[in-house]
């Protein structure tokens, strides 16, 4: 399409270590592994049960029986709430209830379900307190802090049982209950003593680069509180739909802990498979495996699946609200404006996730044998072969909800309309088997909920672009490997043969689950072969003058003067496909780092930033955003990105902009006497002739000899005659000699402008460069200009915020101490006098990457590689 860059196919990014993949790769393949051995184990458990006992299960269980699991699902998720309660007492921030609860509910209902990592690299937690104003820092804390508080709280909830009841895991292992009780009887001790020495002694925990203060010891209780509560009423739910285990609730407990932790650790998403084989291998030998299984299957609906549904249709409640017409539905939205916008962001990925649960859902509904009940009613209804396309539909419907399911998570237009369309078919098809109510409303209410957020899909890129990732395949792999692990156990009585797959008859239940398996295993493969075999995404090149033209017009029409740096030619331009935006970025590494937001129309921002994110990806790379302000805030914050902030931009209102009053008396003298010892200025518009920038070249030249230094690039512009011409130099003429030049970048808007390359000769005047800012102001504001920016101040903010990152430590220590090496308090200091309004820059980063990383990879940018960093 239009815009992408041309050359050659991807290979290794420069920079990037050979066996740098495979460790990525990793922990992803071993997550599958884990899931694949949980499968095998649930073969082995499960030998002696068969589908229709779990059936019948399942069916005897009334709705009236339902009404205790869930007031304890509702109560786990309210004690879930106090893990961000706790999180944000212990980095000091409040935030109302409303707003806590929703981002708790919701994080959580999503994580729990299908793993957050899975569909957006734990951008759950950052997108609602993003929104919210915390930092990026603050926001890892917290993630940090509750995971570790759910870790230490249900370890020590499971000390706890064993010390209690050792024999609860009596058909779980080996160990003796002597060895048992005093593993945790040991467990308990320990977590006493450390509760008494934090009430004596400050501590600091260390994990990798970053460090965190030890909470409190009032905070500890208090979270140790919740996290007892949390697994209790986890436990409780799937207690409340057993028959009574003749086994204590303690020693339930026990197991149910001991579960969690190995589905934690194993890393599938719910712990799917991991769970169930610990808690059959647990309880086996207290209740009946039919009623075991049934009430696993009950839990997963009641804790995991309910709370999604309600998640979501809370998003798309608050989509309704934001477009209200009526007075009172506007005030309601008015009132609950930050924490909708906090929803909106997580709305794409609820949707996805619960698309996805409704593909899986559909897959397995195509495989399963349907009750004799329903098939004769389905049987006096419609034709057998309208029955088998039925069936056969069905599976092949949940697996492509399950392919685009991704691409709904990133607001793909037509993955909406294709999801849209797949679940009304599916709402119909449940009519024509049988009139089959209960599965009719339930197609109805995820429609709803899609239709009423449809406006926050408005990416229009093709569905399929980049919907597989590794992880991405690893999950559809486990998909189907979970299909084909439910057909054999639901047709484990029946022996196969050929002869199954030509066998067409109503009760003939075998043949017609092999024959949907088998389409929905084609339809995933094929799937996932056109997919991977599309042509790469090229690598970038140098900008060739034709898109440096194209650049050149979209910068005049636009406000940011900042935009000129795309014409310096040392970044790859990627442009929209409407061609009126662009973004610029530069590759270090595997940092794909795009200098500022995108440039052009707001509309085309997020598609465009969409496209580059799938760019870096398709190549392996990291997506940055380096220096954006705060205008750009929720763009990044809807891509997923986390923010961490790089310093304070100096803007001088020019209208306000004089030399007059006590305040400016440094300022007037620089003026006057730079004036009275023959300092003036000149303003030369392009073109401008060679003999000019002969001359502006010696002056460059020395003064990079003197400073030692060479050429910068990406963020910074370096002499290039092509370059120049694409602005005003203003001059600053001693006598009858220039001493120092600056190109002044602005746009035809004539909103705002700054300079860039800023020199002067080694005998210039001592106030030559004061004379260039003042003067060059000023004439500025008699031209009608707004605004003057006198660039960034790095670090300039960053030493106030909390230290419990490497970013804010490193950046608070380098702005204090580092003067030797860069004056970063003297750079605000001369920038300051000026009296200018000071807006925050930031650096976007994907989520998890520590933006100290990119920002190493940045400096090599800046400075053309390790080379020059070195030569400086």
């Amino acid at each position: 399409p239009p815009g992408r860059p041309p050359g050659r196919p991807p290979g290794r990014p420069p920079g990037r270590p050979p066996g740098d993949r495979w460790r990525r790769l990793a922990p992803v393949v071993g997550t599958a592994l884990l899931f694949a051995v949980a499968l095998y184990v649930l073969h082995h458990l499960t030998r002696d049960l068969h589908y229709q006992e779990v059936v019948a299960k399942v069916s005897a269980l009334g709705w009236s029986a339902l009404a205790l699991p869930v007031a304890c699902a509702a109560a786990g998720y309210l004690s879930l709430l106090g893990y961000d309660w706790s999180a944000l007492r212990y980095i000091g921030r409040k935030i109302s209830l409303p707003r806590l609860a929703l981002a708790s509910f919701c994080g959580y209902a999503l994580s729990n379900t299908v793993g957050v990592a899975v569909l957006s690299g734990g951008a759950v937690r950052y997108r609602i307190y993003g929104a919210l104003g915390l930092e990026g820092s603050e926001i890892a804390t917290i993630s940090v802090f509750c995971a570790s508080a759910f870790g230490v709280g249900v370890t020590v909830v499971a000390f706890a049982a064993l010390a209690l009841d050792p024999l609860a895991l009596a058909t779980v292992t080996s160990l003796p209950s002597g060895a048992l009780r005093a593993v945790g009887l040991g467990g308990l001790v320990l977590t006493v003593l450390a509760l008494a020495v934090r009430s004596r002694v400050a501590g600091i925990i260390r994990l990798g680069h970053r460090q965190f203060r030890v909470p409190s010891t009032q905070l500890l209780l208090a979270q140790l509180g919740f996290s007892v509560l949390d697994i209790g009423f986890a436990a409780g739910t799937l207690y409340a739909v057993l028959p009574d285990p003749g086994l204590p609730f303690i020693s339930f407990v026990a197991i149910f802990a001991i579960a969690s932790i190995a589905g934690v650790l194993s890393h599938v998403p719910g712990g799917i498979g991991v769970f169930e084989s610990v808690m059959i291998a647990g309880l086996g030998g207290h209740v009946p495996a039919p009623a075991l299984a049934a009430g696993l299957i009950i839990y997963r609906a009641v804790y995991y699946l309910l709370p999604l549904c309600l998640a979501v249709a809370l998003l798309a409640l608050n989509e309704v609200l934001s477009r209200a017409r009526t007075e009172r539905l506007r005030a309601v939205a008015s009132r609950i404006a930050p924490l909708g916008r906090a929803g909106a962001r997580l709305v794409p990925l609820a949707i996805g996730a619960l698309v996805l649960i409704v593909g899986i859902l559909l897959l397995m509904k195509g495989v399963l044998p349907v009750t004799q009940t329903r098939l004769e009613d389905v049987s006096a209804l419609i034709g057998l072969e309208l029955f088998e396309l039925s069936r056969l539909g069905s599976s092949i419907v949940g697996a492509v909800l399950v392919v685009i399911s991704r691409a709904l998570t990133r607001r793909v237009r037509a993955a909406f309309w294709i999801a849209l369309g797949l679940i009304a078919t599916s709402a119909m098809q449940a009519l024509l088997e049988g009139f089959d109510l209960e599965i009719f409303l339930s197609f109805v209410f995820v429609g709803v909920l899609l239709w009423w957020c449809r406006t926050e899909f408005e990416r229009p890129s093709r569905f399929a672009h980049q919907v597989l990732s590794v992880r991405w395949l690893v999950l559809v792999a486990a998909v189907a490997l979970g299909t084909v692990w439910t057909l054999l156990f639901a047709y484990k009585a029946e022996p196969y043969s050929h002869e199954l797959w030509w066998q067409f008859a109503f009760d003939a239940q075998a043949p017609r689950g092999l024959r949907s398996g088998l389409a929905s295993g084609l339809v995933l493969a094929l799937a996932t072969l056109v997919l991977g075999l599309r042509t790469p995404w090229m690598k970038p090149h140098p900008p060739t003058a034709h898109e440096l033209s194209r650049a050149a017009v979209i910068v005049r029409r636009q406000d940011d003067p900042d935009a000129n740096f795309a014409l310096v030619g040392d970044k790859a331009l990627l442009f929209s496909e409407s061609g009126e935006s662009f973004l610029m970025y530069g590759i270090q590494g595997r940092s794909w780092v795009a200098l500022g937001a995108p440039v052009g129309p707001a509309a085309e921002a997020a598609q465009l930033l969409g496209e580059f994110m799938d760019l870096a990806e398709a190549n392996g790379g990291r997506t940055a955003l380096y220096q954006i302000g705060p205008e750009h805030l929720p763009l990044s914050l809807d891509a997923g990105l986390t923010l961490s902030k790089l310093g304070e931009e100096a803007v001088v209102p020019l209208a306000n902009f004089n030399l007059e009053g006590p305040t400016r008396k440094d300022l007037r003298y620089a003026s006057r006497r730079a004036e009275r010892d023959g300092l003036r200025l000149e303003l030369s518009a392009p073109p401008h002739d060679l003999e000019l920038l002969r001359t502006l070249r010696h002056i460059s030249d020395a003064w990079l000899e003197t400073k030692n230094t060479r050429e910068k690039r990406f963020s910074l512009g370096r002499f290039d005659e092509a370059y120049l011409q694409h602005a005003s130099l203003a001059l600053v003429h001693e006598g009858e000699r220039i001493t120092a030049f600056a190109n002044v970048l602005e746009t035809d808007t004539r909103a705002a402008a700054t300079i860039d390359l800023m020199r002067h000769l080694p005998d210039a005047h001592r106030l030559t460069m004061d004379f260039l800012f003042i003067a060059l102001m000023l004439e500025l504001k008699n031209q009608g200009l707004a605004r003057f920016t006198l660039g960034m101040a790095p670090l300039s903010g960053v030493a106030d915020l909390p230290h419990d990152s490497l970013w804010n430590r490193l950046g608070g220590l380098l702005y204090r101490h580092a003067g030797h090496f860069y004056n970063f308090q003297g750079l605000r200091q001369f920038k300051e006098k000026f009296n200018p309004e000071w807006q925050p820059r930031y650096l976007a980063t994907e989520g998890g990457l520590d933006p100290v990383i990119v920002a190493a990879d940045v400096a090599l940018l800046c400075g053309g590689g390790l080379r020059g960093v070195i030569e400086r």
